[in-house]
């Protein structure tokens, strides 16, 4: 049997068909527009905003401009410090020229008090103050500070001309000057050693040793009451080293 479907209903039939897959059509794209939008970052936004690009670039050229106003500052607070140091090493030199004539004027004076120093002494006198120099420049534990190299060989190669002219007053004084020099600096670096516990000696007296243990030479004295700092600890002995810079061992006994 042949069934026969008339034409209206056929037509209507793909119609419906046809407005289905529109419908699905544009289900499918909204849904895509939808993820496409959650998925892009708020960045991504922005960046397809003029208004917010131009603000954005309006603020990273006033984070700029704030910078470069800063480095501005330092150089000229660097250009300022540098001129500082100028007039500071132009009133040392001037300070050193003073100095100079001063030195000179005791000078004078010392070779009047010590008319009688001879070639000798004045060369003992510097020997002296350059084994010193070099003991204190040869211990790399706490190095001397470069101005006082700078001052010990400057006032060591002038007591050397000294000796060259025959002048052995003024040479004998500034090897004096020299050796005071170190001496100081040998009581700073001392003083800086010194870095541990405050300790007290708490009998009549106290021997100073050379080593951690009675078998060691007796090195100095120290009284009831001597003020010592403790740097390091051996047994039963203790490492001191006093306030004018003597450093030895003591026994634990004798201090608290």
């Amino acid at each position: 049997m042949r069934i026969v479907v008339p034409y209206a209903y056929a037509r209507a039939k793909r119609g419906v068909i046809g407005l289905f897959l529109c419908i699905l059509l544009c289900t499918q794209l909204t849904a895509g527009c939808q993820w496409a939008a959650r998925s892009s970052s708020p960045g991504d936004s922005l960046s397809l905003d003029p208004v917010a690009l131009s603000e954005e670039n309006a603020r990273l050229k006033s984070r700029v401009e704030s910078q470069e106003l800063d480095l501005a500052k330092l150089r000229a607070e660097y250009q300022r410090q540098i001129e500082l140091n100028e007039i500071l090493k132009e009133d040392l030199d001037q300070f050193k020229s003073e100095l100079r004539k001063v030195e000179q004027q005791f000078i004078t004076f010392e070779q009047r008090l010590h008319a009688k120093e001879t070639k000798a002494s004045a060369v003992a006198a510097i020997a002296e103050a350059q084994l010193l120099f070099e003991k204190l420049k040869s211990d790399d534990s706490q190095p001397l500070d470069s101005l006082t190299i700078d001052d010990v060989t400057s006032r060591l190669e002038t007591s050397d001309e000294m000796v060259q002219k025959a002048k052995y007053a003024a040479a004998v004084y500034y090897a004096k000057r020299a050796m005071r020099a170190l001496n100081l600096a040998d009581r700073r670096r001392n003083m800086a050693l010194a870095d541990g516990d405050a300790r007290i000696i708490i009998v009549s007296t106290a021997n100073l040793r050379d080593g951690p243990g009675s078998k060691y030479e007796v090195i100095a004295k120290l009284s009831y009451g001597t003020i010592i700092v403790q740097t390091e600890v051996n047994k039963d002995w203790s490492k001191v080293h006093t306030k004018s810079g003597v450093s030895g061992w003591v026994h634990n006994s004798l201090i608290h």
